[in-house]
This record gives C-alpha cells, structure tokens and sequence, in this order.
C-alpha cells in the first residue's frame, strides 16, 4: 500500500487539475482582502469619509480568512472528480488491481490524495490571504486568536469531509465529465440548503413594522406565522453546522451576520459533522466500489 500511496502523492504532484488549483487558491487569497480595502477606500472616497468609522469596523482579518473559501470548495468539487476519473479513463484502475492491490486499498489511497489536496488548497488560500491582509487590512479584531484557530480547523475537517463525498462519487462514476457534473452538483446543493433555511430563520417571531405578504396585511407586534421556532428551529440550527455546505455558507457571510441570532458557526458541531460525512460516505463507497464491475 505504500507504493499505492506514493504513486498517488507523484500523480497528485503531476495534477494539471490541482496545479491550476494551487493558482486559484493563491488568487482568492490575495484578491479577497485587496478588493475589500479598495471598495472600502472608494465607499470612504465617495461619501466623503461620512461611513469611514462603519467601513473601519468591517476591515477585519478575520473575515477575509475565511470569505471565499466557498468558490475554492467548488473548484475542490472538480479537481476531486477528475482525479479520480482519471484512473478510470486511462485504465489505471483496472492495472491497480491487476497488480494485486485491494479494491479497499485504492478506495482509500484516492480518498487521502483528496484529502491532502484539499488541505493543501487551503492552506495555499490561508497563506496567501494572510499576507495580503495583514498589508491590506491590519489585524484580528473580531474573535480571538483561540477562536480564529478553531474556525481555521474547522475549515480543514470541512474539506477532508468534502474529499470524502466527492471521493465516494468520482469512484462510483467512470465517466470523467459525468462524475464533474455530480460533484458539482452537490456542492452546489449543499450550499443552497442553508441559503434556503437562513431565509426562513431570518424571521422575527413578532412583526415590527407592517408588511403585506401573499396579500395578507400584517401589523406591528402581530404574530409571524413564517417565524420557525421550536424544535423545529434548533433542528435547523443543527443541520446547518452538520452538514458541510452551511458552514461555508455562514463563514463567506458572517461578517454580515456578527451580533445576529442567525450567525451559527459552532465548531463543535462542525468538528462531528465533518467526521461524519468523512467516514459515513467512504464506508459507503467501499462497499459499493467492492461490488461495482469495472470495464
């Protein structure tokens, strides 16, 4: 197996897929916090630095650490479903288990190559990030540096969960471009259902103001039947920490949110999600890889 694992890490280094993608990491890292100081100077510019103490308070390091990681999961999506799917256009695959190595065996070996190129991915983007906001924008002033690291590991345990997803659907798929389209797709369903549950959550219990919804006329201090509370609400708050795409969502977001019941971000619960969608999908993908009839 270490021989299937060095094969992998020299093929990874070969990667058109995760060179392209150590380019757009760096990209993101450095253009994230230099667009963000340069829209902040031409709003202070254009309003004659009448909103210069509000645009200070939102140029803060800590949320440029984390802003786009979002776009770099979805370019993750790809590399991940290439990769892999080139094993099976070149008929590496099939040549792996000529040679004696176990299906289990390269399961896993394609899922760690993931893994570790997520993690790379984003270790590239923190770097990068890092250095043009500390020239750009200046220091941590919103969390802690305790809890900038917690969030920062929380960003890791979320791409290896992300390899592990799209791991268990580039093996199951032996068309290279199918298997693109479907990781893709999840990604992007992944990130739509906290779009979705933060709309619903964004309601108050009771109306301040009065609102005409669906032709129904609403007066201040009336209940809110679209309010979500209850068991129900702290299902949807759970849900959106677990499963990984409403992290991503609330980080490229929360500066926004800071302050606001809707700001969700709970590594701990990140931390089990992220072992859960890891381990549960690569089980799966074993099994259903060891049965799978290769062509």
């Amino acid at each position: 197996m270490y021989k299937l694992w060095n094969a992998n890490f020299a093929r990874l280094r070969m990667s058109a897929t995760f060179r392209v993608g150590i380019l757009v990491a760096a990209v993101l890292g450095l253009v994230c916090p230099t667009l963000g100081a340069w829209f902040s100077n031409k709003i202070v510019a254009l309003t004659n630095g009448a909103l210069g103490h509000y645009v200070e308070e939102g140029m803060s390091l800590d949320y440029f650490l984390f802003t786009w990681v979002l776009f770099l999961a979805v370019y993750f999506a790809l590399h991940c479903s290439c990769f892999v799917g080139t094993e099976y256009s070149n008929g590496t695959l099939r040549n792996k288990i000529a040679a004696g190595y176990s299906r289990a065996e390269i399961y896993l070996t394609n899922f760690i190559a993931n893994a570790v190129s997520g993690c790379v991915l984003y270790t590239i983007y923190l770097i990068a990030d890092w250095c043009a906001g500390r020239l750009y924008v200046g220091k941590i002033q919103i969390f802690t540096q305790t809890e900038v690291l917690l969030y920062i590991l929380c960003m890791y345990t979320l791409m290896i969960a992300l390899a592990g997803i799209f791991t268990m659907a580039a093996m199951l798929i032996p068309n290279e471009a199918f298997s693109a389209i479907v990781c893709i797709g999840i990604m992007v369903v992944l990130l739509l259902i906290p779009v979705f549950q933060t709309g619903a959550l964004h309601w108050e219990e009771y109306f301040e103001d009065e609102y005409m919804i669906n032709g129904m006329t609403y007066t201040a201090g009336s209940l809110n039947p679209y309010y979500v509370g209850g068991i129900r609400r702290e299902l949807s708050i759970f849900f959106m920490n677990f499963q990984p795409g409403g992290p991503l969502f609330d980080f490229y977001c929360f500066q926004g949110m800071l302050g606001e019941e809707t700001f969700y971000i709970i590594p701990e619960i990140i931390y089990s999600g992220a072992v859960f969608f890891a381990v549960v999908p690569t089980m799966v993908g074993m099994v259903l890889f060891r049965r799978k009839e290769l062509k």
